[in-house]
């Protein structure tokens, strides 16, 4: 197991592959992750937003977790996402993630039920409880209709368990409010591959960014790396290339511009000739004007 104090740099918030007739295709899960070690990635996130969790069946989430253990081997950390209406489901999707080798887990708040924050933090204390393994905690407010406090953030990171917070707010001011009381005790995720994200990670903490996909990984692994070594103008560089063609392709709150943004990661990894598969439904696959919109911006920044 990797431990958090190596839980660094960039990661991709990997797709889940399904053919296009909707079948998990764990041969195409195997080559993303392949692609992913010769991208260099510093770890991976497994069966998050951008993985579909919603869309699978128990069985698959345990598959496609299992298989990214096996596969990855060590290389790199694998934190698998366990998201789930109740926490039995966490638990048990938890408990054998970790048994298949997980260096740790993720899991939002109850998505729709918009519980109180003393239910939120119940449920993760709940869940720590029953799984001994390190977690991290994911505010997603778009996909839950709650956004956590930097007071809920403190009570959970003071589980012995929770070792790492993905902080996805779209109020960037209330997550460096949040940094800024909790940095020194938890290993933060959130984007900092901006030429700001450089002064945060200097004054205030923050470890590395998730990104859907990988699709700029060609900036974010180079601006971390760049970053470690203090070459500031370098990673100043490869910031600027990663905030210009994400700024192309996800608005506020992470929303898609040319698609909702998973069917948008997929076709753009398809035009790349890479395997992110397909979105099963209810997410459709995009129409023709929206790849002829996607196509120019990865004409644009160099990606085709």
């Amino acid at each position: 197991m990797i431990p958090a104090d190596r839980w660094r740099g960039y990661w991709p918030a990997a797709t889940t592959p399904f053919a296009q007739d909707g079948r998990l295709d764990l041969t195409m899960w195997r080559e993303q992750l392949d692609l992913y070690q010769e991208l260099g990635v510093h770890g991976v996130l497994v069966n998050g937003s951008s993985g579909e969790w919603y869309a699978q069946t128990s069985q698959e989430r345990r598959d496609v977790a299992r298989v990214a253990c096996e596969h990855v081997n060590g290389a790199f950390p694998v934190v698998v996402g366990v998201s789930g209406f109740t926490p039995d489901t966490v638990i048990d999707l938890g408990r054998a993630a970790l048994a298949d080798g997980a260096d740790g887990i993720l899991f939002t708040p109850p998505p729709y039920a918009r519980p109180t924050e003393d239910e939120i933090y119940h449920f993760y204390r709940e869940v720590a409880e029953a799984v001994d393994g390190p977690t991290m905690v994911y505010n997603w407010p778009r996909g839950t209709a709650v956004n956590m406090s930097t007071d809920l953030l403190e009570r959970l990171v003071a589980l012995p368990q929770v070792v790492s917070v993905k902080d996805s707010t779209p109020e960037y001011g209330e997550h460096l409010d949040t940094l800024a009381r909790l940095g020194s005790r938890s290993v933060f995720f959130a984007n900092y591959i901006t030429r700001l994200g450089i002064g945060v990670m200097d004054q205030l903490g923050g470890q590395g960014s998730i990104e859907g996909g990988a699709l700029a990984a060609q900036h974010g692994v180079p601006f971390f790396e760049a970053y470690w070594k203090g070459e500031i103008d370098v990673a100043r560089v490869h910031a600027d290339r990663y905030d210009a063609q994400q700024s192309d392709m996800i608005g506020y709150n992470f929303v898609g511009l040319h698609g909702s943004q998973i069917s948008q990661i997929k076709a753009a990894m398809r035009m790349l000739g890479q395997p992110g598969g397909w979105p099963r439904r209810p997410l459709r696959d995009l129409d023709e004007h929206a790849v002829a919109g996607l196509r120019i911006v990865l004409e644009r920044h160099g990606l085709l």
